[in-house]
């Protein structure tokens, strides 16, 4: 059934082809009538004799091919023995004479024909339309409109002697492919799916159908009507004054002359040459890929049929990478175009090889070739060589270009010293040769190259949050244009693995050479941590953009302390909301989870307002970038800011700043002294937004009950210098109390056993009088308080949490990384200079009762205005430690700010 099924679907959208049938004379003797789909051949050079005609009755279909004389001939002398439906044939009124290989073909309907009828479903139902002309628009592609059924054409029709160009975007933007109806109409019942209901540009142009045999480097009209060539090329754009024997190629050479819309505004060629040589140093414009490139979608814009970049022997690999280049963006290339001055070598199993290393099964125009070459002094420029090998030696590659499907056209190059075919306005030997020579048409159907479908990652997903209404605006760029089935925004719900589209856009025409930007927006329900991307969907193939975060914080209402945690699975900031305060709180992270063990974390806390707060994980830098693979943890707590909260008589809880930080050591004094003997918990975040800065880690050392040591490190190996960034800081007394809301908040010190060496280590949670803690749904907010291994930098993850029978944490699993970069041998990395470990936790407390315990709400630090701030006898200290007055009698005004007086914070106004 399957294969039965598959089977169908190849038939449908295969080109339906209603071929004709041939008969072939050597004259014309009588009165003949073509009713049938017939291709009617006359092969002598005298076609009719006096009284003979044909009359082509069968408008649609029937043909009438002379295999020896030139159109031009046929238009002249021939054209009044043939009749159009019983009217006399008149050229470019009720038919058209076109060169035909080395003859003529006429084609029973004008110039003003309807080439093209597009229906809107397929096998040639729903709406259709035949209005599209053959002209363009300034050299480019012409956009369909709503009446011509733009972005709904789903099948279509084309007249034998016409190529039409399709393009998804709009003017010739897109991926593109031609179709060509060269020896019958074409009808394709159902488009290819990139095509399908995608089509927003198009161009129609009449086909030539030229033999193989040209001649390079001239549009002389002698030269090229004595070596019988049927197409030419020059150094230009070309003409129409060689039509209709033979077909004039414009030539882009270089960027961007002649420029690509004075190519595209040609019309006696469907066409297009493209950079000469550009590899060749030696060459008047070399020019590398990029280059190339970078105006390769303007030349695709024309609707021409395009050669690629012309080979050179010695750059045979920027040839290579151009082509290989175009195929992995999915762009429009159709011939592989090759400049061969070869000695040997032009037998099929090298051309076919071209095709296929170089061209990746393109067919070939050889647009310049000789036998040997005068720089090599090879072939017929070796010493000694007679006409007569000279002869020979071109006709063997002649009859090998000629037998070989693959090669679709070549081109002569009688520019050299020798082997000329043209010479003193005359033919050569070879010349005779070569003009009489019949190499029958170039093209084949058979050998089209038909462009690869590329979809590729949309990216750039970036998140903003409202707070207000729990609204995140999404913001993203394709480069798919709209050739994807469908633009959906997915999201993994809070505890879900599972993705689940929350949003689609329609896909956008492309209409220009950038990527489409999109925009979406959805609401948060639950709180929990959200993850987010956009996938582009084609043939149910994914094509995902990076992820990004929100976290919507747990809390509720607990009072004074926020917390939750933050789930991270790329380096991009994310948005976590809150419970909006009264001012923008002070936020400090733990450890991150040890998921991604290949590089050093650092955490980098980008802004805060009244209800969110921006934050990104920092990988070390000089190192093998970290590759988030699996979603990284980080627990977090908010505090009002320069507050002090007496949890219990023996616990304080201080939330404060300690002013801008740099890499040189700071001493800062708490607001309040802790009594004398009590030595606090200290964890501190630092705040920055300034995202390019190299990470650093905060590190806060020499813990007493007056105040603490700290300092910014980074990686040994970054030179930049350490940019002052502002610190806030948590500290509390070690024990426990609750916090409201059936919650309780732990504060602690491990000092039994040091977290150092390479190896992960434990870390019991322990109470005041040193009994292990067993802790129900904790949330860790753990840092180092010493820095007992100073000549490296180094951070702290923490792998996993420790549990006990009843699933109740007792303890984390720690491991110290050190900096790879550093290169001081000062000291090992071992437990004797390991580092203590202080933690706040918050979590679910076991004794409350259905009565809630009232939350504590914080107080102020007090505000003291400069003129009631006596300075005699006492000393002030800024909140990096330094002293600003030594408490001598002095008239010094302060400067508006913080200071610290006696262990108490103040603030002058």
């Amino acid at each position: 059934m399957k294969i039965h099924s598959l089977l169908i679907a190849f038939l449908c959208s295969a080109a339906s082809y209603a071929a004709n049938t041939t008969t072939s004379v050597e004259q014309v003797t009588e009165a003949i009538t073509l009713s049938e789909d017939v291709d009617y051949i006359i092969t002598g050079e005298t076609p009719f004799v006096t009284g003979a005609s044909v009359n082509i009755e069968n408008k649609d279909h029937a043909v009438l091919i002379f295999t020896k004389v030139k159109p031009s001939a046929v238009i002249s002398k021939w054209l009044r023995y043939v009749k159009i439906g019983g009217t006399t044939a008149k050229n470019n009124s009720n038919c058209q004479v076109k060169l035909y290989s080395e003859g003529a073909i006429i084609l029973p309907y004008g110039t003003s024909t309807k080439p093209l009828t597009c229906y809107a479903e397929p096998n040639f139902e729903g709406k259709a339309c035949n209005s599209y002309g053959t002209g363009n628009s300034g050299g480019y592609m012409n956009t369909l409109t709503a009446s011509t059924l733009l972005n709904k054409i789903r099948s279509f029709k084309l007249k034998r002697g016409y190529m039409v160009t399709f393009a998804t975007g709009t003017s010739g933007w897109g991926y593109s492919r031609c179709f060509i109806a060269d020896t019958e109409d074409l009808e394709l019942a159902e488009l290819p799916h990139v095509l399908d209901g995608r089509i927003s540009s198009y161009r129609i142009f009449p086909w030539y159908y030229t033999s193989k045999k040209g001649l390079a480097s001239t549009g002389n009209k002698a030269e090229n009507t004595a070596v019988g060539s049927t197409w030419c090329y020059d150094w230009g754009e070309g003409n129409a004054t060689l039509l209709p024997d033979r077909e004039w190629v414009p030539n882009h050479i270089y960027e961007d002359w002649p420029s690509s819309s004075a190519c595209g505004g040609v019309s006696q060629s469907c066409h297009m040459k493209t950079n000469n040589e550009p590899g060749n140093s030696a060459d008047d414009h070399p020019q590398d890929v990029a280059t190339v490139l970078g105006n390769w979608e303007n030349l695709m814009r024309t609707g021409m049929r395009l050669c690629s970049e012309s080979s050179h022997d010695g750059s045979m690999g920027h040839l290579k990478a151009f082509i290989d280049s175009v195929d992995a963006r999915g762009w429009r290339c159709d011939i592989l175009d090759l400049h061969c001055y070869w000695s040997s070598g032009f037998d099929s199993g090298t051309m076919n090889w071209y095709s296929d290393y170089y061209g990746n099964g393109r067919p070939i125009w050889i647009s310049e070739w000789i036998w040997g070459a005068s720089w090599n002094r090879n072939g017929c420029f070796g010493d000694g060589v007679t006409d007569a090998q000279i002869l020979n030696n071109t006709k063997n590659i002649l009859t090998a270009l000629n037998d070989n499907p693959r090669v679709e056209r070549y081109a002569y190059w009688n520019g050299e010293s020798k082997g000329h075919i043209y010479e003193n306005n005359k033919l050569t030997t070879l010349g005779e040769y070569y003009a009489s020579m019949e190499t029958g048409l170039g093209y084949k159907k058979s050998g089209e190259y038909i462009p690869k479908v590329v979809i590729k990652s949309p990216y750039g997903l970036k998140m903003t949050y409202a707070s207000s209404t729990k609204t995140c605006t999404f913001k993203w760029n394709s480069p798919n244009g709209d050739m994807p089935d469908s633009i959906v925004l997915e999201c993994q719900f809070p505890d879900t693995k599972v993705w689940k589209g929350v949003g689609s856009v329609t896909p956008k025409d492309k209409t220009g050479s950038g990527d489409q930007s999109y925009s979406l927006t959805y609401k948060l329900g639950e709180p929990g941590f959200y993850n987010f991307r956009v996938v582009d969907y084609y043939e149910n193939r994914k094509h995902t953009t990076s992820e990004v975060n929100m976290t919507l914080s747990s809390a509720s209402d607990i009072g004074a302390v926020q917390y939750g945690t933050l789930k991270i699975g790329n380096t991009e900031s994310l948005t976590t909301s809150f419970q909006k305060q009264d001012v923008a709180p002070y936020i400090v992270t733990g450890m991150f989870t040890n998921n991604n063990q290949s590089n050093g974390i650092t955490n980098q806390l980008l802004s805060v307002d009244q209800s969110s707060f921006k934050f990104r994980l920092y990988p070390w830098q000089l190192t093998t970038p970290v590759n988030i693979g699996t979603t990284e943890c980080v627990d977090f707590m908010a505090l009002p800011p320069d507050t002090i909260i007496q949890l219990t008589p023996d616990m304080m809880l201080i939330s404060a700043s300690a002013g801008d930080i740099t890499d040189e050591v700071s001493e800062i004094e708490f607001p309040q002294a802790y009594p004398e003997g009590v030595v606090p918990v200290v964890v501190a975040q630092q705040n920055t937004s300034n995202t390019s800065s190299a990470p650093v880690t905060v590190r806060i050392s020499n813990v007493t009950n007056r105040g603490f040591s700290v300092q910014l490190l980074q990686q040994e190996g970054v030179t930049t210098a350490v940019s002052a960034q502002h610190v806030n800081y948590f500290a509390c007394s070690p024990g426990q109390a609750p916090i409201g809301q059936g919650k309780m908040l732990t504060v602690g010190l491990n000092t039994e056993r040091p977290v150092g060496g390479a190896a992960r280590q434990d870390v019991a949670l322990v109470d005041a009088a040193g009994d292990t803690l067993h802790l129900q749904k904790p949330y860790i907010i753990a840092a180092a308080q010493t820095n007992r291994y100073p000549e490296k930098v180094s951070v702290f993850r923490q792998h996993t949490t420790l549990l006990d029978e009843q699933e109740l944490v007792w303890g984390i699993n720690v491991r110290r990384q050190v900096d790879p970069t550093a290169t001081s041998t000062v000291r090992n990395n071992a437990n004797s200079n390991g580092d203590y470990i202080g933690y706040f936790i918050i979590s679910d407390d076991p004794e409350a009762t259905g009565d809630e315990p009232p939350v504590i709400v914080p107080t102020g630090i007090n505000d003291i205005k400069s003129e009631e701030l006596s300075i005699k006898n006492e000393a002030l200290y800024d909140l990096s430690g330094r002293q600003v007055t030594n408490g001598q009698s002095s008239n010094r005004q302060l400067k508006r700010g913080i200071y610290i007086k006696k262990g108490r914070k103040v603030v002058v106004k």
